[in-house]
């Protein structure tokens, strides 16, 4: 018997029901279902030895990647911690308002078609007008999240190459968001399309075989670019 179990027992008890509803608490798809459990247990779900337990747990899971159920594991521990975590800063309540927002949006707007292309879309032009659309959206809590959340997630797959792709464009949105928050929305899509235009030159520079083709002051740009 591990350590944490033998403080688990001591504090929750030693009938199968206790680890029932700890096992409901972490693998439970419904929001509202996992706000009741820990509420009802937050002095044992907010311990010290079980937010440890949690963070091994995401360790372990991250050994078992790329495997689709490891990162599912990852993400609602992540999502348990976040709750915990929350507590901490604000309270109980707000930390379960603040879940029940987040859940909302996951279910509401991450698995809509606009944010799919928010996110994925190479087309500067496009993602701006989406976020022109949906700004009131976009600029919440909730979505800087999400954002954080998905590129915690991808950076978990290490040098995959798609994973490193869809944390670039990931990490893109979230500075739009972050940018239109640290100082106004003009100036943010200003940085966006600059870096965007800044991107699309390095990635024609580091193409071998039109590089060789560049003219004398489009090498000397070519290297101005790739310095930057």
């Amino acid at each position: 018997m591990s350590s944490f179990d033998i403080w688990f027992r001591k504090h929750a008890g030693e009938d199968s029901q206790s680890y029932k509803w700890l096992t409901t608490f972490m693998l439970s798809n419904n929001a509202s279902e996992v706000e009741q459990i820990f509420q009802m247990h937050y002095s044992i779900l907010a311990a010290d030895e079980m937010i440890e337990e949690l963070k091994g747990t995401t360790d372990i899971m991250r050994g078992r990647l790329p495997h689709p159920a490891a990162l599912a594991a990852i993400n609602m521990v992540r999502d348990r911690l976040a709750l915990i975590a929350d507590t901490q800063r604000f309270n109980v309540k707000e930390a379960i308002d603040r879940h029940k927002r987040k859940a909302a949006f996951e279910q509401n707007v991450v698995s809509s078609k606009w944010f799919s292309t928010f996110v994925t879309s190479d087309d500067a032009d496009e993602v701006v007008r989406l976020f022109r659309d949906h700004q009131t959206i976009l600029l919440t809590d909730e979505a800087v999240e999400t954002l954080s959340s998905m590129i915690a997630g991808f950076k978990d797959y290490g040098m995959n190459l798609h994973a490193i792709q869809a944390t670039v464009e990931t990490e893109d949105r979230l500075a739009l968001i972050e940018d239109s928050q640290r100082f106004n929305i003009g100036e943010a899509i200003r940085r966006h399309k600059l870096i965007a235009a800044c991107r699309r030159k390095v990635d024609r520079f580091r193409d071998a075989r039109k590089f060789r083709m560049l003219a004398p002051d489009e090498h000397r740009e070519a290297g101005d670019t790739l310095q930057e």
